[in-house]
């Protein structure tokens, strides 16, 4: 087992720092795919909490996985996707198009 996430609060630590990167990574990617769209990258927030779920499993899970760690509890889970998504959406509010008038 990695030393570094051995600790339950190593682990929480690592889980807290992944949900906030992956957001601000998931809102850059919305954002990227709809300028590419030619879109403005402008009004609500876009994701869903189903998706910030699967990011957690498409990541998060994955990861600790290939570390040789215990995967997610579906309590951490449910956690790190709100908390994902909040970082995601602070992040889109914070760096949005602003609508034009």
């Amino acid at each position: 087992m990695s030393k570094r996430l051995s600790s339950p609060v190593r682990r929480q630590s690592f889980l807290d720092e992944r949900a906030s990167s992956l957001g601000l990574e998931w809102a850059e990617r919305w954002r990227e795919t709809l300028l590419a769209e030619g879109r403005r990258a402008a009004g609500a927030w876009p994701g869903t909490l189903s998706e910030a779920r699967a990011r957690v499993d498409q990541f998060i899970a994955s990861e600790l996985a290939r570390r040789g760690l215990a995967s997610v509890t579906d309590a951490e889970r449910t956690v790190i996707a709100r908390s994902m998504y909040a970082a995601a959406k602070r992040h889109w509010n914070e760096h949005r198009d602003r609508e034009e008038e």
